[in-house]
């Protein structure tokens, strides 16, 4: 169904993207984030002709940094993309993370039961969070994938993962897959 809007909006002279995004850390995210903003700043249809994104680890923030822009960029005061992503991505994340660990991160060590509100991974979520509301005002980090999409526009975000305990593939997106099998675990 969304392949079929988005196929209908769209002007069929123009280009359509799928847009993949490895892993790499902060670096990674940086360079896709800007990657894409730079694109959408210089050509303001950019955003409309690419159908997916979709990327694992620091792309995969990469590619929410701009997902989330798309997604909110009206309410961001009238600045670019790229100064959004900028702004975002250019602040340190490892304090949130080592305050993760250093304090309930090792204080679970020594309970016999897991308590997963000490995982550090919510330390760097929350920041993010907290980030992108100081960046642009809006809580895009805080709320589903889904509602990201409730106006039925933007690029898919597809997220990628990797379950733990069997190895499957992990995927999370806004979209169920249907008319084709996987293996892929769906989240979300």
């Amino acid at each position: 169904d969304y392949t079929r809007q988005w196929l209908r909006k769209r002007s069929a002279h123009r280009p359509a993207y799928l847009i993949a995004a490895e892993g790499g850390g902060i670096r990674a995210a940086y360079w896709s984030a800007m990657l894409l903003s730079r694109l959408q700043d210089s050509d303001g249809e950019f955003a409309n002709d690419i159908f997916m994104l979709s990327g694992v680890s620091g792309g995969a923030l990469g590619l929410a940094t701009f997902a989330a822009a798309n997604a909110s960029i009206q309410e961001c005061s009238g600045r670019s993309y790229s100064s959004v992503a900028g702004a975002f991505l250019g602040r340190s994340y490892l304090a949130p993370v080592m305050a993760g660990m250093m304090f309930p991160d090792l204080f679970q060590r020594f309970l016999p039961f897991p308590i997963y509100a000490f995982d550090r991974s919510h330390a760097v979520e929350e920041a993010w969070e907290d980030t992108w509301l100081e960046t642009c005002g809006q809580q895009t980090f805080s709320v589903p994938l889904q509602r990201l999409y409730a106006k039925k526009s933007g690029p898919i975000l597809f997220l990628n993962s990797t379950e733990v305990e069997t190895g499957k593939r992990v995927i999370m997106a806004p979209v169920r897959f249907q008319g084709f099998s996987t293996d892929a675990v769906e989240a979300g």
